[in-house]
């Protein structure tokens, strides 16, 4: 019983991960939970994650536009390119 509380860094990464897809069980939950409680690398690999799934999704929702200006100056560099 003690093995199935007792999962690696690399197993816990794994469920991190896997919440972030497509959720856990409970018993994945449990020990994804009981492994965060004592192992500070991988809390901070939560955190990280969970920060860049944040800031990719405030990023996907804003919308991107180039300047005319911008536009020109790209188009000028790629017939630049074509044309050599």
């Amino acid at each position: 019983m003690a093995n199935w509380f007792n999962i690696s860094c690399v197993k816990a990464t794994y469920l991190i991960s896997k919440k972030q897809e497509s959720g856990l069980g409970i018993g994945e939950h449990l020990q994804l939970a009981i492994h965060i409680a004592i192992c500070d690398v991988c809390k901070l690999f939560k955190i990280q994650i969970n920060y860049i799934i944040k800031c990719s999704k405030n990023h996907s929702q804003e919308e991107h536009h180039l300047s005319n200006q911008a536009k020109q100056s790209i188009k000028a560099k790629v017939d630049e390119v074509i044309g050599s």
